[in-house]
C-alpha cells in the first residue's frame, strides 16, 4: 500500500459503436493495476445485480482511499466537476461580438459578391437565368440578416439565472419513483420551414451550375474572365451544396422521446435508443451560453442525455399514460429520483 502513487478514474469507448466504459488504475512504483465495471470481459459471479457491483466498487474504492490516503483524480473532462456560471467579462462580450460580426459580414457579403458576379460574369447563355440566380442570391443574403435580427432578440428574451438554477417544484405524484414521466420534442415547424426556404433559395443555383457543366458558354471570353467565372462556378456550387444540407437537415429532423421511470432515463430518438439507469447518474447539470439558458445534461458512466431547455417544440409523450413534463420538471424529476444536485455549466 505505500508503493501506490496515484488512483485515477478514466473513460474510454471500446469500439466506435459501444459506450463508453468507466474504469479506474492504481499507479504504484513498480507496477499498475487497473479494472473497469462495465467491461464486456470482466469476470464476475451469476445472479449479481448492477446495484451489487456498484456497491462493491464503492466498498474497493474505499478501501483503496483509506489505506492509501489517495484522493481519486481524473483527466477525463466529462468526470470533472464544472466550474459555477460566471457573468461573462467585458473583453469576451467585445471578442465574442467582434468574431460574430465578422463570419456574418463574411456570410453576407459573400453572397451579396456572389449575386453580383452571377450579373457581370455570367456562366449560362440565358439571361433571365442569371438575373434569377443573382436575385435568389441577394434574397438568400437579405433572409440571413433578418434572421440575425430574429436570432439576437430571442437570445434577449431568453431566461437568464446565477449559479441557483431554480428548479419547479414537483407534485407527489411525479416524484413517485414507479410513475413514467417525461416529454417529447422537435423543432419547431416554422424553423424547419426557414431551413427549407433558405435551402431551396441555396439550391436553386444546382440549375445554372449544371447548365454552365453540361452547355458552356458560346461567346468568346478571354483567359483572366474565364477564371473568374470558374471561381463564380466554384461559389454556386458550394452555395448548392449548402442549400442542400439545409434542406436534409430540415426534413431529417424527427421527434425524440425521453422519460423516466422506476429503472432510469430513457432516450427513443428515430432507431436509436439510450437508456441511463438512476445508480449510474454521475451529474445534472444545465447548461448557459453567455449566462442564457441552453440544455440539460445527464451524465452516467457509460452514456449522456440531453435535452433543450428553450426554442423547441414540447408535445407529450409516445406513452399516452405517461405524465407530460416541461423540460425543467424532468430535470427536477432527475435530481429528485437520483439524489444528485443539478450544477450549472
Amino acid at each position: 500500500w505505500h508503493d501506490a502513487l496515484l488512483l485515477e478514474v478514466w473513460m474510454q469507448r471500446r469500439s466506435r459503436s459501444a459506450d463508453r466504459v468507466c474504469g479506474y488504475s492504481l499507479f504504484g512504483r513498480a507496477a499498475t493495476i487497473e479494472w473497469s465495471l462495465l467491461a464486456p470481459d470482466s469476470i464476475a459471479p451469476e445472479d449479481i445485480w448492477y446495484a451489487e457491483l456498484e456497491q462493491r466498487q464503492r466498498e474497493l474504492l474505499d478501501v483503496i482511499a483509506t489505506r492509501t490516503r489517495l484522493a481519486l483524480r481524473t483527466f477525463a473532462a466529462d468526470l470533472q466537476e464544472p466550474e459555477a456560471a460566471r457573468p461573462p467579462t467585458r473583453f469576451s462580450q467585445i471578442l465574442t461580438f467582434v468574431m460574430f460580426g465578422a463570419l456574418c459580414l463574411l456570410i453576407f457579403g459573400g453572397l451579396l459578391g456572389l449575386a453580383a458576379a452571377a450579373l457581370i460574369l455570367p456562366i449560362s447563355n440565358f439571361t433571365q437565368l442569371n438575373a434569377l440566380t443573382a436575385g435568389a442570391l441577394a434574397l438568400a443574403s437579405a433572409y440571413f440578416v433578418v434572421f440575425l435580427v430574429v436570432v439576437i432578440a430571442k437570445l434577449r428574451r431568453q431566461r437568464t439565472f446565477d449559479a441557483n438554477y431554480p428548479l419547479p417544484s414537483l407534485s407527489e405524484e411525479a416524484e413517485t419513483i414507479e410513475e413514467e414521466a417525461g416529454l417529447r420534442y422537435r423543432a419547431r415547424p416554422m424553423v424547419r420551414a426557414q431551413f427549407i426556404f433558405c435551402g431551396l433559395l441555396l439550391a436553386w443555383q444546382i440549375i445554372p451550375v449544371c447548365l454552365a457543366i453540361f452547355r458552356p458558354l458560346t461567346a468568346p471570353t478571354s483567359s483572366q474572365r474565364h477564371d473568374l467565372q470558374t471561381w463564380v462556378l466554384g461559389g454556386l456550387t458550394f452555395c448548392t451544396f449548402c442549400g442542400l444540407a439545409c434542406i436534409w437537415a430540415a426534413l431529417r429532423d424527427h421527434r425524440t422521446d425521453i422519460w423516466a421511470d422506476g429503472e432510469g432515463l430513457h432516450e427513443r430518438d428515430g432507431r436509436r435508443a439510450r437508456f441511463l439507469p438512476l445508480e449510474t447518474v454521475q451529474m445534472v447539470q444545465v447548461e448557459t451560453i453567455a449566462g442564457k439558458v441552453d440544455a440539460f445534461r445527464v451524465t452516467g458512466a457509460a452514456s449522456v442525455i440531453w435535452w433543450p431547455a428553450d426554442d423547441v417544440r414540447i408535445m407529450p409523450p409516445r406513452d399516452h399514460d405517461a405524465r407530460a413534463l416541461t423540460p425543467d420538471e424532468l430535470a427536477a424529476v432527475v435530481v429528485t429520483r437520483s439524489g444528485r444536485s443539478l450544477t450549472v455549466s
